[in-house]
């Protein structure tokens, strides 16, 4: 167990040779978010949401996965009981008081045991990210780790896309790969987001060599390119952005997040100025819409996007304040969403917008709450830049990518998706990190 003498936390120093723990950290790590974005039981000839539709029909293969990895999870929780309570008392409260509104959705959820099947994987996935969160994890295990998952996954990709191009290249979207991902956004993502981290090392160094991490970058680049992904390269500018305004102390500001709000609030309010001074009128959605697709090379209706929310918005009147039921909506033909699927001459899964699902879904009390989320995790972010300022730059950035992202697509307490994974464990771990910085900030103040 990674505690001091003392009893107090501590992080496992850059030069201790790896434990037992650390591999079982390693491989939670590695193994949710390979489940979480390969076919179960790596069926590739499937390339639906399989995540979400094996949920529905009650795949064994997804159960056997993820129901080992929660149960690993579970025993390493225990194993460090230790230091459970102490860090579950400091972490962010309201994805459990989240987690708790929607096992209460059961009570009206016509799919009640679809419901607890998400509840399940939403518990799940806190639990796992107690067991891989400092101290046991180390500050920069998931980040490291999930470096190298990425980027094993892009090359897996490339040999699919070389030896079965049928299968790697979507002809039907200008040849873009998507290798042995579902489809080519997926593929964009990830590169997106392994680019971020090995951006990340690169400029830091200490891990590996500054070349591996140079190469590492430019493969992902390479792949982010050739899956022609608008939105996944403009999360990169994005994320990348974040990161390296934050890195770097420019001024001494003790709530960078607060302000980064506060600027991002001002440049709206001076930009619906702007429109109004040239139109005399303020802007409609077609308007909104209209900038947003420019910026993704699409139509204002968002490659059709805004015909869906219209869409889910009738259902969302039918129960605004307490949601339809977690998980319980899109699911199919024959499930409440088939108006839609009647309406758009074809299957959708979900609403493309993860804040419209989450409306429907849960209403606007868990909405609010999942807004309450948010805030809470951008705090502590802050917190965290104040005495580590590359992880803190680091985890801003991914979640400015995962709060942006999740506009155009539904990723956000999404079952078993990889936004949803990536979101718990980042906001386990930063918790973590800020109770682990005062339990030795108490240890100094109580030496003599």
């Amino acid at each position: 167990m990674n505690t001091a003498v003392d009893g107090t936390l501590r992080l496992p120093a850059q030069g201790d040779t790896p434990s037992f723990d650390t591999w079982v950290v390693r491989l939670l790590v590695a193994l949710s978010f390979c489940f979480s974005l390969l076919p179960p039981g790596l069926d590739f000839s499937r390339f639906e949401d399989a995540g979400e539709v094996s949920l529905a029909t009650g795949s064994l293969a997804m159960q056997v996965q993820f129901g080992s990895l929660y149960l690993l999870g579970a025993w390493m929780v225990w194993r460090h009981r230790g230091w459970s309570l102490p860090r579950l008392q400091g972490m962010n409260p309201l994805p459990l008081a989240l987690l708790a509104y929607c096992a209460v959705t059961l009570l009206w959820s016509p799919y009640p045991v679809v419901t607890l099947k998400k509840v399940i994987q939403f518990a799940g996935f806190m639990i796992v990210g107690m067991a891989i969160a400092p101290p046991v994890g180390g500050a920069h295990q998931l980040l490291r780790t999930l470096a190298g998952t990425l980027t094993a996954l892009l090359v897996l990709s490339a040999v699919v896309v070389v030896v079965n191009p049928t299968l790697g290249i979507d002809r039907e979207l200008g040849n873009a790969w998507r290798g042995a991902m579902s489809q080519k956004n997926t593929l964009g993502m990830i590169a997106a987001i392994s680019l971020l981290l090995w951006l990340r090392e690169a400029l830091v160094g200490g891990w590996l060599p500054r070349g591996a991490c140079v190469a590492a970058a430019v493969l992902s680049l390479g792949m982010l390119l050739m899956a022609k992904s608008s939105t996944s390269i403009l999360v990169t500018v994005l994320g990348a952005t974040v990161y390296l305004m934050l890195r770097r102390r420019y001024l001494t500001v003790r709530r960078p997040w607060w302000v980064l709000i506060f600027a991002t609030a001002v440049l709206l309010g001076l930009g619906v100025h702007l429109f109004h001074t040239v139109t005399g009128r303020l802007p409609t959605w077609d308007d909104i819409a209209g900038s947003i697709g420019l910026i993704f090379n699409k139509q204002s209706d968002l490659t059709g996007r805004t015909a869906i929310w219209e869409l889910v918005m009738l259902e969302v009147q039918r129960h605004p304040f307490f949601g339809i039921g977690y998980g319980s909506f899109w699911l199919g033909e024959g499930s409440p969403s088939q108006y839609i699927i009647d309406a758009l001459y074809w299957i959708p899964l979900q609403a493309h917008n993860g804040y419209l699902d989450l409306l429907n879904e849960l209403g606007v009390v868990g909405l609010l709450l999942a807004v309450g989320v948010f805030g809470w995790h951008a705090a502590q972010l802050g917190r965290l830049l104040s005495f580590d300022r590359e992880d803190g730059a680091l985890f801003s950035a991914l979640f400015a990518i995962l709060l942006v992202s999740n506009i155009t697509e539904s990723e956000m307490f999404r079952g078993t998706l990889f936004h949803t994974i990536l979101f718990l464990y980042s906001s386990v771990i930063v918790s973590s990190r800020l109770v682990v910085a005062r339990s030795s900030a108490t240890a100094v103040e109580g030496r003599p």
